[in-house]
């Protein structure tokens, strides 16, 4: 003991060169992460202040200065010849890990959303830009978690079998892993029942959380009922964790119908905590998943426990596509994962999902893809019938084809031929009429914001006349979603939009004050044009008649065009509603 104490003593001690604004404020140790492992442990939302980053940049660039000043005052430590090989070799396997971060970066809308929030907030002195992409973690059993919430004391029989009839027919065609007739049985039979909470209080609380999300009433009573049947999930869930002693086909379940309901209602890293949950309790479960075809209980599941582990495949790879991340992977990821429809424009909605999902791997970032795969995996994604794909369906393939754009352009390719770039307006303007019909119908599908939001971004970096032809139609649809589904975040997203607007307009205004100083040469001078094409005739069309005052706008304020970096456009994940689930509420 004495030994191991000594050696204890001797360790060295390794200091964060930052720590959260959290942590400092409660005065706690913070390991410098971010998030850190306290925040994580204590569920309190992570942030680092602006001075924290420059401290951080300025103690690692003090770090490698000596080394470097070393080798320059040292010739003779250069000509080491076993020591430079080392050293060729470790550049080589940097540039290869900052080639797949180049490429996780491009395909995460994330990471660039929060990008531009710090450069247009740049000019605001205390402004905690990195708050933008906050998000609160839900990890464990809570202490101010109420797990004696019992589903017939928050519901009445009425309310859920209606909110099961809206998931059904809102979110099973999609993600059709429940079994509706034998979930009906259970809802009578429960509510049928006394006593306490029962074992799969989780799965229908889960399921009447989402119904009552997708309900055509979305009056202020509604919104606090979801929110206590989401907080009331949360609950029985920390409850299940506790009293198992492995995970279960129903605890796979309830994650999966956690995780599709903070899709819409979460920041992207609270979904991403729990799809990775969920994904390391389907590891821990080798035993039941290798005998899940001779398993006879599993027929009398109310859930398809393989089409379960599949969705649970797909959230997981989707969310770490959008954070910029690497999936969980499994040993049962092979098995688990249906093969690829054969003909995708007769393909149901499920199969759909399967068809975008093989694409998204193919072209993800792990595999470096090239211009024609990614040329390719947008023809396969124009593919689809958009007539007979699920709206929901139509606003995924419109993210992926999207994220593709940006990757590449990542790639150095900042120009796309013209039929890649009519099958991106063409699956664009599908997403966009998916979300506009989703509005009008008030279902809060994730990506619903997004879409009209990363579209436009997509056609003001691509900078031409095409392009900036499809900006009115997105900006209005962008409108039409932020009226029908009113939310902070939403407005804020719609606000960034047109400042991103009133910018490339200013800097259109700026270009043609230089040309028209050149018009008494013009008259001096007789041009005879040559035959061009369309796209270089035409001057880029004027924005005014969008719903953007540009005078509102200060260049001076915003930095200047010079500073300003269009390849960092956001495409950020913009949340329906951003509720906090983490405390439950019962509600009789």
């Amino acid at each position: 003991m004495a030994e191991q104490l000594g050696s204890t003593r001797g360790a060295p001690r390794h200091r964060a060169l930052r720590a959260c604004e959290p942590c400092k404020h409660r005065k706690k140790r913070c390991d410098g992460t971010e998030p850190c492992a306290t925040c994580v442990r204590y569920q309190h939302k992570c942030y680092f202040s602006l001075a924290s980053h420059v401290r951080l940049k300025r103690a690692l660039s003090q770090t490698f200065r000596p080394e470097q000043t070393a080798h320059r005052s040292n010739p003779a430590s250069l000509g080491a010849g076993p020591t430079l090989k080392r050293h060729a070799e470790g550049k080589g396997r940097q540039l290869g890990r900052s080639r797949e971060a180049i490429s996780r970066e491009a395909l995460s809308y994330a990471s660039s959303s929060k990008s531009l929030a710090d450069r247009l907030q740049a000019h605001r002195d205390g402004e905690q830009s990195d708050q933008v992409m906050q998000s609160t973690p839900l990890l464990g059993p809570s202490a101010d978690n109420d797990a004696t919430a019992t589903l017939t004391s928050a519901l009445s029989l009425d309310h859920m079998q209606q909110f099961a009839a809206t998931y059904f027919e809102s979110v099973h065609p999609v993600y059709s892993f429940m079994r509706p007739t034998l979930i009906h049985e259970m809802i009578a039979a429960r509510f049928s029942s006394t006593g306490g909470a029962q074992p799969r209080d989780a799965i229908l609380f889960g399921i009447a959380a989402l119904g009552s999300l997708f309900s055509d009433d979305n009056d202020a009573t509604q919104e606090k009922r979801h929110m206590a049947l989401a907080r009331n999930a949360q609950a029985c869930l920390d409850a299940d964790i506790t009293r198992i002693s492995a995970p279960s086909f129903d605890l796979i379940s309830a994650l999966v119908l956690k995780t599709l309901y903070l899709r819409s209602t979460a920041r992207t890293y609270a979904t991403w905590i729990t799809s990775c949950t969920t994904m390391h309790s389907v590891a821990m479960m080798e035993t039941d998943i290798e005998d899940l075809d001779s398993i006879a209980k599993c027929r009398d599941l109310y859930f398809e426990p393989r089409r379960t582990l599949w969705i649970a495949r797909l959230l997981n790879t989707w969310i770490a596509n959008q954070c910029g991340w690497s999936p969980i992977k499994t040993a049962f990821d092979t098995s688990i994962v249906p093969p690829m429809p054969s003909d995708p424009v007769s393909a149901t909605p499920e199969e759909q999902m399967i068809y975008l999902y093989h694409i998204s791997v193919e072209l993800s970032p792990d595999n470096q893809p090239t211009y024609g795969e990614i040329e390719l995996g947008i023809m396969k994604l124009a593919a689809l019938n958009s007539q007979q794909c699920h709206d929901g369906v139509l606003l995924s393939r419109t993210i992926m084809a999207l994220s593709f754009h940006r990757v590449l352009r990542s790639s150095g390719t900042a120009d796309i031929d013209r039929q890649t770039f009519a099958r991106l307006v063409e699956i664009g303007h599908d997403g966009l009429q998916a979300a506009k019909r989703l509005a009008q119908r008030q279902k809060p599908w994730w990506h619903l914001a997004n879409v009209p939001f990363q579209f436009l971004c997509a056609m003001l970096v691509i900078d031409t006349a095409s392009s900036f032809a499809q900006i009115p139609t997105a900006l209005q649809v962008f409108e039409d979603v932020a009226r029908a589904i009113p939310s902070s975040t939403i407005t804020e997203a719609l606000k960034l939009a047109t400042k991103l607007i009133g910018l490339s307009k200013l800097q259109k205004t700026e270009q043609l004050q230089y040309l028209d100083q050149c018009t008494e040469s013009l008259h001096q001078h007789t041009f005879r044009s040559e035959a061009t094409s369309d796209e270089d005739v035409q001057i880029q069309p004027s924005v005014a008649g969008l719903s953007v005052p540009w005078e509102i706008f200060n260049m001076e304020e915003l930095g200047g065009f010079s500073s300003f970096d269009w390849s960092f456009l956001p495409n950020m994940d913009i949340p329906i509603f951003d509720y906090d689930i983490s405390n439950p509420i019962i509600e009789s």
